[in-house]
């Protein structure tokens, strides 16, 4: 891939549950010199008010060097509430560096 994803929704539990959401990020062509970083964005409905109602985590790798990374998040997503992922550049725009993502989702409860 070589462009950003947008807000995707990949799971909406019918009930509340317990996921564990494991992302892996490469990138597979770099792009010498280019500064910045793809990141991969996770969201979920915590089901608490204010701020706390939304989770979010994730994991980056910079452009300029071949790399690879992952991470495992612990989340608790409530009932009609869409698990979300997207990537996007940071601090920078990525272009022409070309990237590999993969995600799984498990429900643990």
């Amino acid at each position: 891939m070589t462009e950003r994803v947008p807000n995707t929704t990949i799971f909406r539990p019918t009930k509340d549950g317990l996921f564990r959401i494991t992302t892996y990020l490469e990138i597979t062509e770099p792009t010498p010199g280019l500064p910045g970083n793809w990141f991969v964005v996770e969201g979920w409905e915590t089901g608490l008010e204010g701020p706390s109602g939304r989770g979010v985590a994730g994991v980056s790798v910079n452009f300029d060097h071949v790399q690879e990374t992952f991470t495992q998040t612990i989340a608790h997503d409530v009932a009609g509430s869409a698990i979300q992922v997207m990537v996007v550049p940071y601090n920078g725009d990525g272009s022409g560096t070309k990237y590999n993502v993969k995600v799984v989702l498990e429900q643990l409860m």
